[in-house]
């Protein structure tokens, strides 16, 4: 279990998509270890070549991402 879901109480039913960074220092993809143990609907999505400022550095690939997991999850 990741250092952040550690200390969770409850279960997350809401379908949820993460979005790391290969690069990221302060979040790195680690950080997600474990989430899928509190979370039902999990997906997770590494954005390489990356840092923190994904949705900076790689504005297309991070957009869509998130709009093809919104087209699964929504229709």
């Amino acid at each position: 279990m990741g250092p952040i879901m550690a200390r969770a109480a409850s279960r997350i039913e809401a379908p949820s998509l993460y979005i790391g960074a290969e690069h990221d220092v302060i979040l790195p993809p680690s950080s997600a270890d474990g989430m899928e143990d509190f979370i039902t609907d999990l997906e997770k999505y590494t954005v390489m070549d990356s840092g923190h400022w994904t949705q900076h550095e790689k504005p297309e690939e991070v957009n869509r991402v998130k709009v093809e997991w919104l087209n699964r999850k929504i229709t």
